[in-house]
């Protein structure tokens, strides 16, 4: 944990960098990209640049998501490091969200498929049995999730319980905007709209929480939840785009 900024310097970096996020005009003309080449060098002319830059066509889908998930923990990593040290944890924490499904595959007993064993944080973690993964995962930053493996908890749940004891004491104000925002999550989260349109809605609902939240930490957290939708988009055309048109060249 570094010693943190203040809640005025992380404003500011966050409002310059909230105000950066990719337009409209930009998702179409990533939809309009023929091929995963044509998207990833569409992809560098826009904010997205940064979650792109490490990857190229001949990438298979589990490379492509490895490398996006290493470049999530950095860019959480960054944004938790402008916060006070008393809110560096809670938001460090949200990293792990995008691990939540290499977790739960730990626990299922069928031997582990081979893209886990490349991966550089979950290899370590996939010999064995389910419950031996569960003690290994204990000697990590991953331990609060030994439960999912175990098959006590399910991963949002262990998730969202470790986040709370993470959570600094805070205000009236700010618990208020804490809840405002875990109220747009699971909103969100309990949707039967086209995945979309509940995207859209979502970016309408963080972007408010951003603005009411202004000087206190959980400005960081609807930030952080706004650019993982941004990411979620991304990783969707990436990996249709690497599955499909491999299928379409060894047609």
């Amino acid at each position: 944990m570094s010693d943190g900024g203040n809640l005025d310097y992380a404003q500011a970096r966050l409002q310059a960098r909230h105000g950066a996020r990719i337009t409209a005009a930009d998702w179409a003309r990533l939809d309009a990209s023929r091929d995963l080449q044509h998207l990833l060098a569409t992809a560098t002319a826009t904010p997205l640049s940064r979650w792109t830059h490490g990857l190229h066509p001949e990438m298979g889908p589990h490379a492509l998501e490895q490398s996006l998930r290493s470049e999530w923990r950095a860019y959480v990593a960054e944004i938790a490091s402008w916060l006070p040290a008393r809110w560096q944890p809670a938001a460090t924490w949200i990293s792990v969200l995008a691990d939540l499904d290499c977790v739960a595959r730990l626990a299922v007993p069928q031997p582990t498929p081979p893209w886990m064993f490349a991966d550089p944080v979950f290899g370590p973690l996939a010999p064995g049995s389910p419950a031996e993964r569960a003690s290994a995962l204990m000697r990590t930053e991953y331990a609060p999730l030994a439960s999912v493996i175990v098959g006590s908890k399910g991963g949002r749940e262990a998730w969202c319980d470790h986040w709370r004891r993470l959570m600094p004491s805070m205000d009236s104000e700010t618990a208020d905007q804490l809840e405002a925002l875990a109220s747009v999550l699971r909103t969100w989260s309990s949707s039967s709209a086209p995945l979309e349109a509940s995207l859209d809605q979502l970016r309408v609902a963080l972007a408010r929480v951003f603005r009411r939240a202004s000087g206190s930490g959980v400005t960081a957290f609807a930030h952080l939840a706004s650019t993982a939708l941004d990411v979620l988009a991304l990783r969707g055309r990436i990996v249709e785009r690497a599955i499909f048109g491999a299928a379409r060249r060894a047609a």
